[in-house]
């Protein structure tokens, strides 16, 4: 049986496949919505369920970071 390899990853071979991508900043075509839009959001949907059982919200979300 063959010994695992082990990895060598140095900073040059990291420097290798780095690279700096410029962020264009926000898409000037797309409307953004406010604050005042999410809470009018809120209460059409409190508003949706009066008296009713509790209204239970399932948000998915993913979190891109470049440190």
């Amino acid at each position: 049986m063959r010994a695992p390899r082990q990895m060598a990853l140095t900073p040059d071979l990291v420097a290798q496949v780095h690279r700096v991508l410029e962020d264009p900043g926000p898409d000037p075509t797309w409307t953004y919505h406010t604050n005042e839009d999410y809470d009018a959001l809120v209460q059409g949907l409190l508003a949706s369920h009066p008296n009713g059982p509790d209204t239970w919200l399932f948000a998915y979300g993913s979190l891109i970071w470049k440190p």
